[in-house]
Parts: structure tokens; sequence; C-alpha cells
């Protein structure tokens, strides 16, 4: 096995090739929980991972080590607050725009990563999104919005609609 300077080598490829998930073999033998490791020591003597206190003892740092590889946290979470207002700040007003359209009702809407798919029913089929479309520029919000028609029987539709029966 060939070991680099850490230039060259990234710490999620170490991790890959090192040790299962939970479980790291540190350099002094000893094997810890991998939420305690804060980097790799690639030097050819002793390979393995590094804790605070092992650094601390080794000095990694005051050294600036070359075959040390700091550790990185990818940080997964749930859309923030601020993300979900934007959205629905969206659903809101492409709501109410098409709340302006007769013979339309928006019955559902999934917001799909950075997509809004708006479901409606219809009576005529004759409406075009085109302007609310447009309204919100995927540039500016970095969403995109996409509208599709749910297709069901034009008294079903009437009665979503309009909230009627239709005497048959």
């Amino acid at each position: 096995m060939r070991y680099y300077l850490n230039s060259q080598v990234d710490y999620r490829v170490i991790d890959k090739r090192f040790g299962s998930v939970t479980n790291k073999r540190c350099i002094d033998g000893r094997i810890t929980g991998s939420n305690k490791c804060i980097g790799f020591c690639n030097y050819a003597d002793h390979p393995g991972y590094v804790t605070p206190e092992i650094a601390q003892k080794r000095m990694c740092f005051e050294k600036g080590c070359g075959y040390f590889i700091q550790k990185t946290r990818e940080l997964v979470h749930a859309p923030q607050k601020e993300d979900s207002d934007v959205y629905s700040k969206v659903v809101e007003s492409v709501l109410e725009q098409c709340n302006a359209f007769e013979g339309m009702k928006i019955i559902n809407h999934k917001i799909s990563g950075n997509k809004i798919v708006f479901y409606y029913v219809t009576i005529s089929k004759e409406y075009r999104f085109d302007m609310i479309v447009q309204s919100f520029d995927k540039a500016l919000f970095g969403i995109e919005i996409e509208f599709r028609v749910v297709p069901c029987e034009y008294t079903d539709a009437v009665n979503i609609i309009f909230g009627m029966r239709l005497a048959v």
C-alpha cells in the first residue's frame, strides 16, 4: 500500500479504504469510535486514525505534519426553516394566482428537491400557466414549478371545483 502526503488524498477516500463504519484503529493500536477521530495519519511507520489526545501527544498540528489528513465533516440536515418558508410562500402565491382561473382548481402539490408539482382539475383544459411559471424565475428562487392535470370525468371535475353535484 502506498502512502501519500495529505495534499493528494482526501479523508473520505482513506475512510472508505480503512476500517469499519463505527470502529477505527488508531496509530497507537487502540480501537476507538469514529466520532472520536479527528483525522488520519498516512505515515508509513504508523498509519491509522488520530484522536485529539494522540494529536496533542505527537504534536501533529504544531509540527504541521504533512501526513496528517484532517477529518472533514459533512453536515446532512433537513431543510432549514428559511427554505421551507420560501417553498410555502411560493405555494401560497401560486394558489392565489390560480384562484383567478375559473373552471379549474389546484387539488394538491408535492415538493421534491427544488421542484414543486401542482396537480389540478379542470373542466375546459384551456389553461396556460406560462405567466405563473415565468413569474417564479428558477434562477431567482431556485425552484422549478410544474403543473399536471388530473384526468377525471366532467361531472367529477364540476363537483371538485364548485362543490356541487350535477343531476344526471
